[in-house]
């Protein structure tokens, strides 16, 4: 009884900004629209991993020095020339070929270019689902969260149509790349994150935005109590943050329960990164035709969706992307034992193995983006970015090694340790976040009765707290 009463308190003098959706839409018109053309910028960004496959990949090759004898895609003593196979030709040939580029002249400027391409594409993938999120409800994040996904294999799923017809690697990057510059201007088209606006005391303009997105069951929006509501929000989080400062990457281990978070989160990203490249520079090594191949991986990737959807909303984010994690492992396990004897068992395999890596792309945004303080967030996400990107380039090496499970395994076990962030309100402060009350229960089972475990009801809760403030 006792803990419950002293809950119950520390529940009532936090006013989360999560109550606003007592009141407003936690995804209307308005939001809607503002995902849909924000998710257009991801074309130019998902379909750079189209181009690992389709302009950069390694294209198959045999030995054609008489009375050589080589194994297909492997060079051998005595072999002098060389031929590429098929109709796909990477950079890598035209390179190696001498063919005139009109971008590239040499491989140490492709390189520098490619660089500043992937510093870029990161920036983008995590400032615009981070924005999304800090737009709908909290009962919604887990919709936002799978339809990211929805955007990002539709895309490439395009892309591979884009590549079948066009070959050229410099036209094929050109295509890709050309998007970008057009939506560029439509910057000053959306609004800042009403979360942002708060955070940094400029209410105004976010009771602006946030009236935009209409009320519950369509009936206006109180302005009087929405106002202030925003003020107790601004408020409660001035009292958390007297003693602050300006926070760096360093603020995400000066706590235990951060510490810990981030040390976890990093090693998934990590992991999840590692596996992902490694199964797209894999996959031009798989029986069949690349495109073929790659068509299925992305049309199986977008119809699994509502299943994945479905799972991270009963049963929460940590325990499904740990299964997930281990069936990776297990996944890659079964190629690594079937590579060399079993071709097309390996390409089912691996196409499999991709689809439940994709799942864990989404859970992994969906966790972090839940997990840290809005204080934090960008920087944590983008913290948990950085480790991805060392996976990334550690993805090659991987893929020769034919995607050892062992890193998949772990990382789904030490979700262990990692609270569930389903219907969680969204911490302001690193205070907030190391006060509050960990959930390690699983949604469905009903183990515990916390704020955390209400999901929706905490939206209504903004009602009650408006009437005690009246």
């Amino acid at each position: 009884m006792t803990d419950c009463v002293t809950e119950s308190e520390d529940e009532k003098s936090t006013i989360e900004f999560d109550n606003i959706f007592g009141h407003v839409s936690s995804l209307g018109r308005y939001q809607k629209q503002l995902y849909f053309f924000t998710s257009l910028l991801l074309f130019p960004v998902t379909t750079q991993f189209t181009l690992l496959v389709f302009a950069f990949g390694t294209p198959g090759f045999h030995c054609v020095t008489p009375n050589v004898t080589c194994d297909p895609k492997k060079c051998c003593d005595g072999c002098t020339s060389y031929e590429f196979d098929g109709t796909f030709h990477s950079t890598v040939s035209e390179i190696l070929t001498g063919v005139p580029s009109a971008f590239v002249h040499s491989i140490p400027l492709f390189m520098v270019l490619r660089f500043m391409v992937g510093f870029s594409v990161v920036g983008v993938y995590l400032s615009q689902y981070i924005f999304v999120m800090e737009l709908v409800g909290p009962s919604k994040r887990t919709a936002a969260g799978n339809l990211a996904g929805l955007f990002h294999n539709s895309f490439q799923a395009s892309a591979v149509l884009i590549s079948y017809f066009l070959r050229d690697w410099r036209m094929l990057i050109l295509a890709f790349t050309v998007p970008a510059v057009l939506l560029f201007p439509f910057w000053r088209v959306f609004p800042e994150s009403p979360r942002w606006l708060v955070a940094h005391d400029r209410l105004d303009e976010a009771q602006s935005v946030i009236e935009a997105f209409g009320g519950k069951e369509n009936k206006p929006v109180n302005s009087e109590v929405l106002r202030a509501l925003l003020e107790d929000v601004r408020r409660d989080q001035l009292e958390r943050e007297r003693q602050t400062k300006k926070y760096t990457p360093i603020d995400l281990f000066r706590s235990p329960k951060l510490r810990k978070w981030t040390a976890i989160m990093c090693y998934q990203w990590f992991t999840v990164a590692l596996v992902s490249f490694g199964i797209f520079i894999f996959v031009s090594q798989l029986v069949g035709d690349i495109h073929v191949n790659y068509l299925i991986m992305k049309g199986v990737a977008v119809l699994k969706l509502p299943v994945a959807w479905y799972f991270l909303l009963k049963f929460g984010r940590r325990i499904v992307h740990a299964i997930i994690m281990i069936l990776v492992g297990i996944t890659f396990l079964l190629v690594l034992l079937l590579y060399k004897d079993h071709p097309m068992a390996t390409t089912v395999l691996s196409v499999c193995g991709y689809n439940l890596i994709d799942c864990t792309w989404t859970s992994v945004y969906l966790i972090t983006s839940e997990l840290y303080p809005t204080v934090l967030r960008n920087t944590g996400q983008g913290t948990a970015s950085t480790s991805a990107q060392i996976g990334g380039i550690l993805a090659p090496y991987v893929a020769l090694m034919l995607l050892s499970p062992w890193s998949q395994t772990l990382a789904g076990i030490l979700m262990y340790w990692i609270p569930e962030t389903l219907f969680s309100p969204m911490h302001q402060t690193i205070e907030e976040a190391e006060g509050a009350k960990d959930d390690y229960g699983i949604p469905c089972c009903g183990k515990t009765l916390t704020r955390r475990r209400k999901g929706v009801a905490e939206e209504n809760d903004a009602v009650k707290m408006d009437d005690m403030n009246a």
